[in-house]
């Protein structure tokens, strides 16, 4: 039950950078434990219940910690931000910033919901955010993204120095294009490491794939050139690449904001 505790409550994965103050040292990106469920879709239902009576519990205490979760089809992926490798020393932190306060009570009925659910950890990882490798828009808010647009890459070997000047190179050429979508670069530490996971947030789907779709602004503004040889360069240095859609599910996390923030 505690090692269930800890992996529902250290959520991870790809929380909006701008989203979370930066505490770690300038040497290191900030950090993020990776939980990846699989529950058996006969009881996605009760695992969605659980979590939102964490949520509550949290909001009703007022607890510092909080997480972010994406879902695709039965698996949800929990972004979890840590401020550096002791936390892990303590894992009970999040379960004493709710004891004693309004929100015992929905943390204890969330604990009675999850052992009789038939759900498998997927992966645990730790990953940090690259933010020399990520893009930022501004105008973008924050609060009204949906999904997210990931795209994971594995590097050949020995190609760390050309693999670091394409990155930034793919952040200064969506300047230029002016794409209106952000992402962020997150280097995986622990567990499958070797991979580089990029998460671009959406707002609307269709959009994305529609009037804003890359290759046609690329297209339009006659940077195609440019993006070929960006695409050289990518394979040069990457062995294996995925991609894939996961819907943000605002309803299950758990993300305060400050007072007065807008994003």
């Amino acid at each position: 039950m505690r090692r269930l505790t800890s992996l529902v409550l250290a959520l991870a994965l790809l929380a909006p950078a701008s989203m979370l103050a930066q505490e770690d040292s300038s040497e290191r990106g900030q950090l993020y434990q990776v939980t990846t469920w699989n529950v058996d879709p006969a009881d996605m239902e009760g695992f969605e219940k659980g979590v939102k009576l964490f949520v509550q519990a949290a909001e009703k205490a007022g607890s510092s910690y909080r997480w972010t979760i994406w879902q695709k089809g039965s698996e949800y992926v929990f972004a979890y931000p840590v401020s550096d490798y002791a936390y892990f020393d303590d894992p009970g932190q999040f379960m004493r910033s709710i004891a004693g306060t309004e929100g015992e009570a929905d943390a204890q009925e969330a604990m009675k919901v999850f052992p009789a659910l038939n759900m498998t950890v997927v992966s645990e990882e730790m990953v940090e955010l690259k933010d020399a490798w990520s893009y930022k828009v501004e105008s973008f808010d924050m609060q009204t993204v949906t999904v997210a647009h990931l795209d994971v890459m594995w590097t050949k070997p020995g190609s760390d120095e050309a693999f670091d000047k394409l990155n930034k190179e793919w952040v200064a050429f969506f300047k230029d294009l002016g794409h209106p979508y952000p992402y962020d670069g997150h280097s995986v530490r622990f567990g499958d490491s070797g991979r580089t996971i990029y998460v671009t947030y959406i707002d609307d789907l269709s959009d994305y794939h529609g009037k804003n779709d890359m290759m046609k602004m690329i297209e339009a503004k006659n940077m195609g050139e440019r993006w070929q040889g960006l695409d050289e360069q990518f394979n040069a240095t990457v062995r294996r690449w995925d991609h894939y859609d996961m819907n943000y599910r605002r309803d299950m996390s758990y993300w305060p904001m400050p007072e007065g923030a807008t994003n």
